[in-house]
């Protein structure tokens, strides 16, 4: 096999990690250099059903195949896929006896449609679980040694981007856990270097810099606080926190009448990766207006009534009961009525304690 094929199929390997086609150029390669029918690479999760995949495929009725597979076959498919020893290459003689027809008729009908004779298959793990299956169809007889050097030595690489892979994954789905969680307390995030310039923001962040009123970008990319003593208590920050990883964070208040504040926070352990380095996170919050299902919340979690729930909210706002009457639309006996059950329902005795027992609670997450 020539070195200059198997260094491409390796960097294929790799790139897939990161790349938007991720492993389909490599099977595409793959099918290329060793001049077989098809070539396979298929991710399944350990408790998904069988039917369930993630398929890099080249070569071959695909289309026609996908139906065949996932329409029936999958349920009687006899290939013992987690039974495979991780990075080893096996032959269908060496998983099936030969005398079986049962078996080998089972397996001429995922043979037939690629016109195959011989096919090999590797399974891939990852130590936290993590599995794929690389698998070539060929059809002029037995595969060469050199064949079966080079998936054995592709095997390495596979097992080393899967588990590149199965951890950015898992990163990728905590992010997002984190960032929805962020994003429905009504706080962004947004990355500074030493001069200012954003590094990087969130959607609510951006958000913020569009609509220009509190925060903002300069044609430099550096961020802008239009509250002047804002802006300087993050110019010091950023002079101070570029010295001093580890300083104490700062709160700053960005807007009175938007109710918007600050947290701004040093950056101790900075990434050797990226275009400038990062001393300064800011945690940037704006006012939590009650999302309409927090009445169900509010609801389920002290058993309240819906007119209930809407006055723990407005005394949440900070409303006088005079004041939530009128929201409500109901006389100031009536609220009196509901704020004794209220308080009686959520353990509190008065209206901070309410304040304190809702904004602690997972409602705030609504």
């Amino acid at each position: 096999m020539d070195r200059a094929i198997e260094q491409k199929l390796i960097s294929a390997i790799h790139k897939g990690v990161v790349d938007a086609a991720q492993w389909q150029n490599f099977v595409d390669g793959l099918r290329d250099a060793l001049g077989v029918i098809h070539a396979n690479l298929t991710f399944r999760r350990t408790d998904a059903p069988r039917s369930e995949l993630t398929s890099y495929a080249s070569g071959g009725p695909m289309e026609h195949m996908s139906e065949f597979y996932l329409g029936s076959y999958y349920r009687n498919d006899p290939l013992p896929y987690y039974r495979l020893f991780p990075g080893t290459l096996y032959t269908l003689q060496d998983l099936f006896d030969p005398a079986d027809h049962s078996v080998w008729l089972q397996l001429r009908q995922l043979l037939a449609p690629f016109e195959g004779t011989d096919m090999l298959i590797m399974r891939i793990s990852e130590p936290d679980g993590a599995n794929a299956w690389l698998t070539v169809i060929g059809a002029e007889g037995p595969f060469e040694c050199q064949d079966r050097e080079l998936l054995q030595t592709l095997g390495v690489h596979l097992q080393i981007a899967l588990t590149a892979y199965a951890k950015l994954a898992e990163a990728e789905a905590r992010l997002a856990a984190y960032s929805n969680a962020m994003d429905r307390l009504n706080v962004g995030i947004v990355t500074l270097a030493a001069d200012g310039r954003i590094i990087n923001a969130d959607p609510l962040v951006n958000r913020l810099l569009q609509d220009g009123q509190i925060i903002s970008r300069d044609p430099q990319g550096r961020l802008v606080i239009a509250n002047g003593n804002a802006a300087r208590s993050l110019t010091l920050a950023l002079r101070d926190f570029a010295q001093e990883p580890r300083g104490r964070p700062r709160a700053v208040r960005l807007s009175e009448a938007q109710q918007a504040d600050m947290m701004l926070v040093p950056v101790a352990d900075r990434p050797v990766t990226g275009r400038f380095t990062p001393v300064l996170r800011a945690y940037v919050h704006t006012d939590h207006l009650p999302a309409a299902d927090s009445i169900d919340g509010l609801m389920e979690m002290f058993r309240l009534t819906r007119s209930e729930a809407k006055l723990a909210l407005a005394l949440s706002d900070g409303l006088t009961l005079a004041e939530a009457a009128e929201r409500l639309g109901v006389t100031l006996q009536t609220v009196r009525t509901y704020s004794k059950r209220v308080f009686q329902k959520t353990g509190t005795r008065r209206q901070a304690e309410l304040v304190r027992a809702l904004l602690t609670s997972t409602l705030s997450l609504a």
